[in-house]
C-alpha cells in the first residue's frame, strides 16, 4: 500500500524537533510531526505533473485523506494546506531541485 512513496522531512524541524511533513486525517491540514506514524499521514507521492523551460514540476500527494494536492493557498505564499486536485493554477506544483526517483 505504501510503495513508492516518501518521508518529507524538515531540515531542522520546529520548535519542539517535529520534522515529518505530515497531513492530519480527512482534512486539509498540515503540519510537523515527530516520527512517521505508520499510517500513511507522513507518507508522500510524487507524481510528475509536467515540464517547462525551469525543468520538471510535480504533484507531491498524500498517501491518506479525502483531500490530498499539497497546495499553497494563494499564489506565492507558505501557507500551505491540501487541496483535491490539480486545478492548473499553479498552487498544487512544487518543483524539487536535484530530485532522482
Amino acid at each position: 500500500e505504501f510503495e513508492n512513496v516518501y518521508s518529507i522531512t524538515h531540515t531542522k524541524g520546529d520548535e519542539k524537533g517535529d520534522k515529518f511533513l505530515s497531513c492530519g486525517g480527512q482534512g486539509g491540514r498540515i503540519y510537523l510531526a515527530e516520527k512517521d506514524n505508520g499510517e500513511g499521514h507522513q507518507r508522500w507521492r510524487l507524481i510528475v505533473a509536467g515540464n517547462d523551460v525551469h525543468g520538471t514540476f510535480y504533484n507531491i500527494r498524500a498517501c491518506v485523506g479525502s483531500k490530498r494536492m499539497l497546495s499553497c493557498r494563494r499564489a506565492g505564499a507558505w501557507n500551505v494546506d491540501l487541496f483535491d486536485k490539480d486545478n492548473e493554477n499553479g498552487r498544487q506544483r512544487w518543483r524539487i531541485p536535484n530530485l532522482v526517483l
